[in-house]
């Protein structure tokens, strides 16, 4: 374990190199937080103000992961000594550097003179948005008294976001006006609200007919928001039946972005998949470019219309990772699959870039497919393939072989 020396060492080095950041995170955090991490912190905010770091946010990301895993009161004991430093990286032409100094300073302890300095800038008109929404948080944290009072005036706001994102950080119960307020911002500007979570801010206002809200008049963005959030709220807790129909009506919007992240929720959803096969087996059918995913749900259900366009999709490259399986127990004419399962395995044995568990996956049940076609020339092929296989195909396609035997 580096001593304080090395620790020290390792932070100038970051300072001078982004590349060997890296190195340090690995000695600040491998097996646990270093004990002598706190006194790291001050170094990477006095590297990061001195205007000479190669990347000084990577330098605050990684002091405010030290923060973040440090006890309360001794994060704040380390901060505080360096709060001018990092105030002065919020005039900086970097965003990304200056909300991560924003955010930091939110962790100084309760300090009201401080957080009046934060409401200043976040306040200011030319302010960054991103920024504006991070010193708005890291104000309310660093005087929750004050904040109770004045952040509910932000929600007739175009703040409204950002300070209902404070409200939820610091404790305070969501005002009768919440959801509204959320609702009416988020799609008047998303670009301004996408610094936080929409899934954790509507289920801060405990209302979800904000989502259907946003969709019903936000911009493409807006609605691609919705969508994600729609999916994140569908992977902890069932869908309302409105929230469902809803998903399923953004499958056919007009922006691909939102058309992705609903489909991204809806295949790999059985109950879902179900509810929407025609739509899924229709796209499929005209090649829509969200095919693989068409395909990979109406194999999971057992609806046989992926069927026809299998030969296709092994020829082509887009197939998902479960057809391969799914033609072992289908039984489709070898004919009409010969010649692409066989330059399929060809394509895998030649190396073909892919995670090595679909490559295991795929290339057994490939083999097993055309084992137990019967045909006797392509049983030669894929033997002609074996021996210009490297030893790892090689021993999965034994293990197919023995699989038909």
């Amino acid at each position: 374990m580096p001593d304080k020396a090395e620790l020290l060492r390792l932070v100038r080095d970051a300072s001078l190199d982004a590349d060997r950041v890296s190195a340090l995170e690995s000695a600040l955090f491998a097996g646990g937080l270093h004990p002598d991490a706190p006194v790291v912190v001050g170094a990477l905010i006095e590297y990061a103000a001195a205007g000479e770091a190669d990347d000084a946010e990577s330098l605050l990301l990684t002091a405010a992961q030290v923060v973040d895993m440090l006890p309360e009161p001794t994060a704040a004991a380390v901060l505080r000594p360096h709060r001018e430093k990092v105030l002065g990286l919020l005039a900086g032409p970097d965003p990304e550097t200056t909300e991560t100094a924003a955010g930091l300073l939110g962790s100084c302890g309760v300090d009201p003179a401080l957080a009046a300095r934060l409401r200043v800038i976040a306040d200011a008109p030319g302010t960054d948005a991103w920024l504006r929404s991070t010193a708005m948080v890291s104000a309310a944290r660093l005087d929750p008294a004050a904040a109770a009072r004045w952040l509910p005036a932000q929600l007739d706001s175009r703040r409204a976001v950002a300070a209902l994102d404070a409200m939820r950080t610091i404790g305070l119960p969501p005002p009768p006006a919440s959801a509204a307020a959320l609702a009416r911002a988020w799609a008047a500007d998303s670009e301004q609200a996408s610094p936080h979570s929409l899934t954790k801010l509507v289920r801060y206002v405990g209302d979800y007919s904000v989502l259907p809200a946003i969709a019903g008049v936000g911009d493409d963005r807006a609605r691609t928001d919705v969508a994600s959030a729609l999916g994140a709220l569908h992977a902890v807790e069932p869908l309302s039946p409105e929230l469902t129909d809803l998903l399923l009506t953004l499958l056919d919007d007009s922006a691909v972005e939102v058309r992705r992240r609903a489909y991204q929720v809806v295949v790999f959803d059985a109950a879902l998949s179900r509810r929407a096969a025609d739509r899924l087996a229709t796209d499929l059918s005209r090649g829509d470019r969200a095919r693989p995913g068409a395909m990979y749900a109406l194999i999971d259900i057992g609806d046989d219309r992926w069927q026809p366009f299998a030969g296709q999709a092994l020829r082509e490259g887009w197939a998902p990772p479960n057809l391969a399986a799914a033609l072992v127990s289908a039984d489709l004419p070898w004919a009409q699959l010969r010649e692409e399962v066989l330059r399929r395995i060809e394509a895998i044995v030649a190396g073909e870039p892919m995670p090595l568990r679909r490559r295991i996956d795929e290339l057994r049940n490939l083999v097993l497919v055309a084992d137990r076609s019967g045909d006797a020339t392509a049983r030669a092929e894929v033997g002609r393939l074996f021996e210009r296989a490297d030893e790892v195909d090689k021993m999965i396609m034994r293990r197919a072989f023995r699989q038909t035997d």
